[in-house]
């Protein structure tokens, strides 16, 4: 695998607007297989070097990503761990306040497995 992040710097800016979204498509696609890993191990990655490089100018597309690397769930330990470390990386170069914003734009759309207001429900009746 092709490590990008020593690489990326300020000449990739007037590309993001066009780069980013086409990674983010990648992973909304349903298929998997071993090309379908590669390329997200790759665009992990290269999400990874963007927020370690230029991470000033990632802050728009900061509640996608987390979005995207959110609802990711794979089995593989590979992409388990691209996906923490551009989790990390995301996080770890963005204000607080960009974070929480991100957090709260992107909450509605999470996938939950149980409804909240039973859960509340339930710890109240256990109460």
């Amino acid at each position: 695998m092709i490590d990008f992040r020593p690489t990326i710097g300020p000449r990739i800016l007037p590309f993001l607007p066009e780069t980013v979204p086409e990674i983010l498509k990648e992973f909304q696609t349903t298929e998997d297989g071993q090309s379908t890993r590669q390329l997200r191990m790759a665009s992990l990655n290269f999400l990874t070097g963007l927020y370690e490089r230029v991470s000033t100018f990632m802050s728009s597309y900061l509640s996608s990503v987390i979005s995207v690397i959110v609802k990711l769930v794979d089995d593989e330990s590979s992409i388990a761990e691209a996906r923490d470390s551009a989790m990390e990386a995301a996080i770890q170069t963005q204000n607080v306040d960009v974070c929480v914003e991100a957090l709260i734009e992107c909450w509605s759309s999470l996938p939950r497995r149980r409804k909240v207001r039973y859960m509340f429900a339930n710890a109240n009746e256990a109460t």
